[in-house]
């Protein structure tokens, strides 16, 4: 059997058990899923990724944005308040689930392993597929979450809601919604089996065992025989582990200076690309197990490539993506649903982390490039909504846009004349980017208001608001500054390494890792743990808490921690092991530094952001830092959350609010 991708044997034999047990359970009596009690109902939930209520404000009051001002004037508008910490994993699961962090357990990108205080990936996952013998897969690959708790989504397709679920940042891999259609984004890796990695080929890139490959990012030297040049990149790795070596790209490049373009070759294809241009997605098909040539096992996938210059020669590759209709792990639900909309509309991205900052941060491709790729992507999520909306078979409908969080990642600086990264030059040409995918929202949320019609009520949120970066505090050297984290003897060369560099267990009683998050060295939980529980740690958690809201910028006097928020406190009934012990919220302009989230401790306490990475929320005080929540009708009044969206929506269908869920609804009756 020819296996591509995801398509497995295995897969298919469990289908059809399923589909077996099914057709008894209905035949014995038990019925199907219970019917909604409001079947004729229903509503649009669209989600818009970092957007900040305080631009939103000024820009609709500047007639900026009329759509939504005009949603804002007939409906409703306040702000969201967010999770604590207000970062997307944390914020979008409490949104899925109606939970707070405690109970759904995610509480950063990052978490670590007690036993070893290394980092680790705080939201999910792979499962790698299994081979026999190296030959013949028995189980495909399969994601995996960290999330506890049921989505809304699930819960309303059980009682009969025809559910439609686009893009839910961290809802990888996706849930189950009997006769719905979901598709997974955020969280979704690339073949690499990372967050997103790009590719940089260039001629003046010398061979350098001692360069270092930024981060999200690999950088390939490219060798030219007059205007031609070949090179073999390591791939994915090759999914039946065992130490084999990764699997091998190979790309050709040839300039074609009389049609100021270079010709790209790769996986049998060829495309033209004109300087300053982008490829058309290239699909590709890496053999995995092909006995005589024949693939019997093969991973698929999509890719394009960008033009930067012809002398020198400089390609930036984008991340391999998973093909929709053959993916590495499955992507929607059902199975085939991402390839259905590929067959309809196109190919288009499904790694998750779709915006490619890395290679802006990595200075690698220039703004024009950047905003070029963000706004066709954005052209993608708009078309896939609107096709789903289109059709007549859903009754709620969740798509979620993470554009306008990542353009405000990357040009927060030129919003911000104070910011190490202020360019007035680039400011001039690029200083309206934000606005201008706002706007882009604008006209999204006017389309479906118009296309569903004033029965629908139609809800427009985002999960944080946003801050500017300027300046990062080095957590791990402010502990060891305190005597809360001590360094022993450090190998020559490791000044700068991260996982905690010549860090003495036996004496360090707290630690830093992640965006904000502090640890105690417990006993009885740490690998090395020497802080006793109790009254020990609790003075510790006082301690530390106090010390750094106490503490004082130098350069301009001025304190720059909001709160710093205990864990037992916040995280209360969460699990312990995996629970941060402080959380620290910076004000305005502050964050924790690039090297604290894997455990650096620079020389230096404060570091200047000097990088395009300019705006940022995953440290700020979640007092300080809501979402939005727009209406097309009046809500119920008073403060709302993010974790009132779940039981809204099962109210909103007459199907019963989970028990744990703690959020209020907001949709009254229909006028």
């Amino acid at each position: 059997m020819v296996v591509w991708g995801g398509a497995t044997a295995a897969r298919g034999w469990r289908g059809v058990w399923l589909m077996v047990v099914a057709l008894l359970t209905l035949g014995m009596g038990c019925g199907g899923p219970s019917q909604s009690v409001r079947p004729g109902r229903r509503l649009v939930i669209l989600g818009f990724d970092g957007v900040d209520p305080r631009l939103l404000a000024n820009w609709m009051a500047e007639g900026k944005l009329p759509r939504l001002r005009q949603l804002s004037e007939g409906g409703d508008f306040r702000p969201l308040g967010s999770t604590n910490p207000p970062q997307s994993p944390v914020a979008w699961t409490s949104f899925a689930t109606g939970t707070p962090p405690a109970r759904h357990g995610i509480f950063d990108f990052v978490e670590r392993d007690p036993r070893t205080m290394l980092p680790d990936i705080g939201t999910g996952g792979l499962q790698p597929p299994r081979y026999w013998g190296g030959i013949l897969r028995t189980a495909s690959a399969e994601g995996y979450s960290r999330r506890r708790g049921v989505p809304f989504w699930e819960l309303a397709a059980e009682h009969g809601v025809r559910v439609d679920i686009l893009r839910v940042p961290y809802a990888f891999p996706p849930d189950p919604v009997q006769g719905g259609r979901m598709l997974s984004g955020l969280g979704v890796p690339d073949l690499l089996g990372t967050n997103s990695t790009f590719f940089y080929f260039a001629s003046d890139l010398a061979p350098d065992a001692r360069r270092r490959d930024p981060g999200g990012g690999r950088l390939v030297p490219l060798t030219l025989a007059g205007d031609e040049g070949t090179v073999d990149v390591p791939g994915p790795p090759d999914p039946r582990g065992e130490g084999r070596p990764p699997l091998s790209l190979r790309v050709s490049f040839r300039i074609d200076r009389a049609g100021d373009a270079a010709v790209v070759r790769f996986a049998g294809e060829e495309a033209r690309v004109r300087r300053g241009g982008w490829s058309p997605w290239l699909a590709f098909r890496l053999p995995v197990v092909a006995p005589l040539g024949l693939p019997l096992v093969a991973l698929d996938g999509l890719c394009r490539f960008h033009v930067i210059s012809l002398d020198p020669l400089r390609v930036y590759m984008s991340p391999l993506n998973y093909a929709p209709a053959h993916p590495f792990a499955p992507l929607s639900s059902p199975f085939g649903y991402a390839a259905e909309l590929a067959a309809a509309l196109g190919p288009y991205k499904t790694v998750g982390w779709s915006e490619d900052t890395s290679a802006l941060n990595a200075e690698r491709i220039d703004e024009e490039a950047f905003l070029t790729d963000l706004n066709q992507t954005m052209d993608d999520v708009r078309a896939s909504t609107l096709r789903e909306l289109d059709r007549d078979d859903w009754q709620l409908l969740v798509s979620v846009f993470t554009q306008t969080d990542r353009v405000a990642h990357m040009f927060y600086r030129l919003l911000d004349p104070t910011h190490p990264r202020y360019d007035a030059t680039l400011a001039a040409r690029y200083g309206n980017a934000v606005l201008d995918v706002y706007r882009r929202m604008d006209a999204i949320v006017g389309e479906v208001v118009d296309r569903v019609g004033p029965e629908t009520p139609v809800l427009v949120i985002s999960d944080h608001g946003f801050h500017s970066y300027r300046m990062g505090l080095n957590v791990n050297t402010w502990l060891r500054d305190h005597g809360y984290l001590v360094q022993g003897a450090i190998a020559a060369g490791q000044e700068d390494a991260d996982f905690f560099p010549g860090v003495d267990w036996s004496r360090t009683r707290a630690y830093a890792l992640g965006t904000g998050q502090i640890y105690v060295n417990l006993r009885g939980r740490e690998g090395h743990g020497i802080v006793a529980p109790g009254s020990e740690y609790d003075a510790l958690l006082e301690s530390i808490a106090r010390a750094l809201e106490a503490e004082i910028d130098p350069a301009t006097g001025a304190r720059f921690v909001a709160r710093v928020y205990k864990g037992p406190e916040i995280f209360a009934g969460g699990p312990p092991d995996r629970v941060p012990d402080l959380q620290i919220a910076f004000r305005d302009g502050y964050r924790t530094s690039w090297r604290t989230p894997l455990g650096g401790i620079p020389s230096a306490l404060f570091e200047p952001n000097t990088r395009k990475w300019s705006g940022d929320h995953a440290a700020s005080d979640v007092a300080d830092t809501p979402g939005i929540l727009l209406a097309s009708r009046r809500l119920s009044p008073g403060d709302a959350t993010i974790l009132d969206l779940a039981p809204t929506a099962l109210a909103y269908f007459g199907v019963p609010v989970a028990s744990d869920m703690q959020g209020r609804r907001l949709l009254g009756e229909e006028r």
